[in-house]
């Protein structure tokens, strides 16, 4: 227990937006406003900050129909959009439902592999026209950067000493009491004044724009912290830092590159929106926890240079994920250097710790005496070709070691 209570301390929730369309035609006001979001609607700051950072768009005729329910297909286009994938275009389609010519197909396809809306998506069929439901949101913001763990640890006592606050919760679907007891606890979405959740209820246009407000909006880094709760593993409690923030919930992939140039990324086949490198030659990827599932994580890179030329490659893969689960907005991350082929690893310790980096295959190690609460950066260089590469890591006054081997190919 003690490694399970050091590796999973606490986690910060964020979550997903989505947006209707009815056609595959965005309008954009050009100054956030719209003729049917009066300043004293309720959303209009939430809305108008939105649509001028480009993340919630308008119908041609200046609307923006703050009260229209939101589509499965258009939450997977926002979903491309706010977490900066890409999309794909494969020759068969993964549901019977989105043909390879629906406007959507591309996006649809990519969020398949993203898995943040699989537990909505029933025997290969998406229903891309159905409006999204409240609880069907639920999953989706617990999935979405790396809540998963914690709506299957959550004991049923924490679960329903958070959801005895609605009087409709003999009529929520059993699939989503834990997502449900970890997105009211997080502060993502809560009820009604009347003490219901009503979780058949649609999802509207201005409600979306407020919970994606409240998570995108700038913020103090600390904003979520007083957050702290203790939740039951297995009859240990751990700390749990929740949020419904971004600030923390993402992995850092980032390095310096060839100036001018660009990288293009993808995680565990998933692929990110290419990055164009600055003449600095320094670049990064944001990359959701959610897209790192429990059981391994695989990052690959492709740099090229100012002529577009395909330079450098890299590819990572570790059958154990490590440090998944961020501690109170700390920032994990991963970087290269193609042109010296090094790597580096970024983070901050919750605990004293001691690490030993090591690369088998060209017999170098360095060692680390990591300070809890001081961020360290770790480095190794990379030969042609394979790397076998493991992290040792032993905290002081303990027996264990826990041991990650990462396998680097590089050329």
């Amino acid at each position: 227990m003690k490694t399970l209570r050091f590796w999973f301390l606490s986690v910060l929730i964020v979550s997903l937006l989505a947006l209707p369309l009815r056609a595959p035609i965005y309008i954009r006001a050009s100054n956030g406003g719209f003729s049917d979001v009066s300043e004293d609607h309720w959303a209009y700051e939430a809305i108008t900050w939105l649509s001028q950072q480009g993340i919630l768009t308008g119908y041609p005729d200046g609307t923006f129909r703050p009260n229209d329910p939101i589509k499965r297909a258009d939450t997977a286009i926002l979903l491309t959009r706010v977490f900066g994938t890409d999309t794909i275009k494969p020759p068969t389609p993964s549901f019977t439902d989105v043909p390879t010519l629906h406007y959507a197909y591309p996006h649809i396809e990519v969020i398949k592999l993203t898995k943040l809306m699989d537990d909505t998506s029933l025997n290969r069929r998406f229903r891309p026209d159905d409006s999204l439901t409240r609880i069907e949101f639920v999953p989706i913001s617990v999935r979405a950067l790396g809540m998963k763990f914690f709506s299957e640890m959550i004991s049923e006592r924490d679960i329903s000493d958070t959801l005895n606050r609605y009087i409709d919760r003999s009529i929520f679907p059993t699939w989503s009491r834990a997502y449900l007891a970890i997105c009211v606890r997080a502060g993502i979405m809560n009820g009604f004044p009347d003490r219901t959740f009503r979780p058949s209820s649609v999802l509207r246009r201005a409600e979306m724009a407020h919970i994606l407000y409240q998570m995108l909006k700038p913020g103090p880094k600390t904003e979520g912290k007083t957050n702290t709760q203790f939740m039951s593993v297995t009859g240990a409690p751990f700390r749990a830092v929740l949020s419904r923030k971004l600030a923390g919930s993402l992995f850092e992939f980032k390095g310096t590159a060839y100036s001018n140039g660009s990288t293009s990324v993808t995680v565990n086949n998933i692929p990110m929106r290419p990055v164009s490198i600055p003449s600095s030659g320094e670049y990064m990827v944001n990359i959701p926890l959610g897209f790192i599932h429990l059981g391994e994580i695989k990052f690959q890179a492709s740099y090229r240079d100012s002529t577009g030329a395909t330079m450098r490659n890299f590819d990572f893969y570790s059958s154990v994920p490590f440090d998944l689960f961020p501690n109170e907005y700390r920032m994990y991350g991963i970087g290269y250097d193609p042109i010296g082929r090094t790597l580096t690893y970024d983070s901050t310790s919750a605990a004293p710790m001691y690490i030993e980096l090591v690369n088998k295959t060209t017999l170098t190690q360095s060692y680390y005496d990591v300070k809890p609460g001081i961020a360290f950066q770790m480095k190794a260089d990379m030969q042609m070709g394979v790397n076998n590469v493991h992290m040792v890591l032993t905290q002081p006054g303990e027996a264990f070691k826990l041991t990650y081997g990462m396998i680097i190919t590089v050329n």
